[in-house]
């Protein structure tokens, strides 16, 4: 179904007794690496609280993973992966019915809760934009980068409709209560979004 050189190599993550598709740990580094280099070489460490500055950073983010997305999936757009991400979407949706019916246990819920708002609207989103490019039958990328290709598409989709939520709530849902801080190099988190109740708008450069 999904026509990657090596599928045996693929991650598929387990919840209950369905198994989605997940980019791997060395993919995930690999473009964290790339987003954090494109947002460091514009924006400095610091806390930001002006909604202008939030604005800016959150757009600079997403034109990074929506530019990922235009460099990729020209190349992996095909019948069969559109089938492979249709699919997945499918998984999503009966992993919903699962954590509803109380089927999963503590450690599966705790994980869907963290993730799964956004699989889907991922795969909704990878698959309208492979529609957009009306894919051939089979890929033109190498079979052997297809994993890896497909791993890096569904990374941006998913960071894409992460940031379309993270903007919902620092300009609709919490107007003027967010704080984005921009760590020092080497931290476990380069970029991190808080919702405070006391936030308050400044013109000041970043602290």
């Amino acid at each position: 179904m999904n026509g990657f050189h090596d599928p045996d190599r693929m991650y598929m993550e387990r919840f209950g007794d369905i198994h989605v598709f997940r980019p791997r740990l060395e993919t995930e580094l690999e473009v964290r690496a790339e987003a954090e280099q494109h947002l460091r070489a514009r924006f400095n460490i610091g806390r930001y609280d002006n909604k202008n500055e939030i604005n800016a950073i959150l757009h600079h983010n997403f034109a990074f993973y929506s530019g990922l997305l235009d460099q990729v999936l020209p190349g992996i757009a095909s019948i069969h992966f559109l089938k492979f991400v249709l699919f997945h979407f499918d998984q999503y949706t009966q992993v919903d019915l699962l954590q509803r019916e109380e089927q999963l246990d503590r450690e599966e819920d705790d994980r869907w809760t963290r993730t799964g708002p956004s699989l889907r609207r991922a795969a909704k989103y990878l698959a309208e934009r492979m529609c957009f490019i009306r894919p051939s039958e089979t890929p033109r990328a190498d079979e052997r980068q297809l994993l890896r290709l497909s791993e890096r598409a569904w990374i941006g989709a998913e960071q894409v409709i992460n940031l379309y939520m993270e903007s919902d709530l620092a300009f609709i849902a919490f107007p003027g209560q967010t704080l984005l801080e921009i760590f020092p190099p080497g931290e476990e988190l380069y970029l991190q979004q808080t919702i405070v109740g006391d936030c308050r708008e400044s013109e000041s450069s970043p602290r």
